[in-house]
């Protein structure tokens, strides 16, 4: 994966929930998503690729 080859960092999601504490989330950036459903869809073709992000890639950028 490009994540494993690159140093991207993620950020971090916080939910404010009845907890004390809440509950947070690490998320990767829009652009780190979009290059590894690119390099995926490169890589592997469309045979193996899921339609969904063949989709996401098209109607997103």
């Amino acid at each position: 994966m490009i994540s494993i080859r690159k140093q991207i960092e993620q950020e971090e999601y916080c939910f404010d929930i009845a907890y004390d504490e809440g509950a947070s989330l690490l998320i990767n950036s829009n652009e780190q998503m979009l290059s590894e459903k690119l390099w995926s869809l490169l890589k592997f073709g469309t045979f193996s690729a899921r339609f969904k992000d063949i989709y996401e890639l098209c109607f997103t950028v």
